[in-house]
């Protein structure tokens, strides 16, 4: 039997047979060996912005299943991806950590020309090859500023003319980031309707609302995004409903009122997309104090920023910062920090809290007699009886 060496199941392998350009069909037909479970992405596309087109393709790949799974590769680039996007969306909270900088095509690409080290001359010499020939494959004709996301001085990803956000293909586990119902980069991979739901209402906002700088909508430039998008709202619509009316009746008002533009850490400094501003989440301690069911009822309590009370196990359906309480959520039993300086559990906001410590000594007193069980409790402890109290 001949071996029929092409990479793809397109021939009836006799003899010598015509190789048409390689197009979408052709790709499509080239059979995976790991059947689509690797998480390592492929390592010789020739093209600095390699990165950029996989996360795409992810996208366009990942929306062929209804459930938004798809192959372990695809999963992890849109939820990498994804990851960047909600680290932007909670720039404010993770001060210190975060630095966006800036790439101005026009003059960092020009002062990398025009550099007296070779070696940069040549890498702006490649940059300036690859940004005109894939100028309208990757919107870079329109590109004003790119911005690169580092955490703890430590490349992450960054913003992408194509899919809105794309990750660093190097291992990110040193992102220590948890937010509202996941931690950042575990390997994981949740799908967009397991994400916080305010970061899903402002996606949807973009979806919506944005507009470049020469009045193109979003789909225009990020047509796998907006399907993801689209496929992800027909999921919500089964699995929560209330968020998919909150996403139906956002207008564009509410967008604009309810998440600030993202700036670089410079005020004015403007983050934007294809001159689009990007914005972030808008979390003031008083909106906490106003939105959550966990703040502390007490008269006894006269500072104006009123504490939230919680506990392990809580099952109620109660609001926690400004989305319902995650049942799974770790509350820490003993505090060290003063409570103003506290950072809520699951979240990366500074709002004081109290736990069981600051109701409860750290400390058992032994008394030389058993306790009065009408008055003080005992913790049900099995040797009561027989031994001098606790208290």
């Amino acid at each position: 039997m001949p071996k029929i060496l092409t990479y793809h199941n397109l021939t009836n392998g006799e003899h010598w047979f015509k190789a048409d350009a390689y197009g979408r069909r052709q790709i499509d037909a080239i059979s995976d060996p790991e059947g689509g479970n690797t998480e390592q992405p492929p390592t010789s596309i020739p093209s600095p912005f390699a990165q950029i087109d996989l996360v795409r393709t992810a996208f366009k790949n990942i929306i062929k299943d209804k459930q938004l799974r798809g192959t372990t590769l695809d999963r992890k680039l849109v939820s990498d991806s994804l990851d960047v996007g909600e680290l932007l969306f909670n720039a404010d909270y993770i001060k210190g950590q975060l630095q966006l900088v800036a790439w101005d095509p026009d003059t960092d690409l020009q002062r990398l020309r025009q550099s007296g080290n070779e070696q940069h001359r040549r890498l702006g010499e490649v940059l300036d090859l690859y940004l005109k020939q894939d100028a309208d494959t990757y919107n870079f004709n329109e590109i004003k500023r790119l911005y690169i996301l580092y955490y703890n001085y430590k490349v992450v990803g960054g913003t992408s003319p194509t899919s809105l956000f794309f990750a660093s293909s190097n291992d990110l586990s040193f992102v220590d980031v948890p937010l509202d119902k996941n931690k950042l980069f575990s390997g994981e991979y949740p799908p967009l309707y397991e994400r916080s739901e305010s970061f899903q209402l402002y996606l949807y906002g973009l979806l919506k609302f944005y507009r470049s700088a020469e009045g193109k909508d979003f789909r225009t430039y990020f047509k796998e995004v907006a399907d993801y998008l689209e496929i992800n709202l027909e999921v919500l619509r089964t699995r929560n409903l209330a968020l998919y009316d909150r996403i139906n009746k956002l207008t564009e008002k509410s967008f604009l009122d309810q998440f600030a533009e993202l700036d670089t850490g410079s005020a004015g400094d403007t983050v934007e997309l294809l001159g689009f501003p990007l914005r972030k989440k808008k979390v003031e301690q008083g909106s906490i104090g106003e939105q959550s069911d966990f703040v502390i009822q007490s008269a006894k309590y006269s500072k104006d920023i009123k504490p939230l009370v919680l506990q392990n196990q809580f099952n109620k359906p109660y609001t926690y910062v400004s989305e319902p309480w995650n049942n799974d959520q770790e509350v820490p039993y003993h505090v060290a920090e003063p409570l103003e300086q506290r950072t809520l559990p699951g979240q990366v906001i500074q709002y004081p809290y109290l736990t069981v410590s600051d109701f409860l000594e750290p400390y058992l007193i032994k008394l030389v007699y058993p306790i009065n069980r009408q008055k003080y409790f005992d913790g049900h402890w099995a040797g009561r009886e027989q031994d001098s109290g606790y208290e």
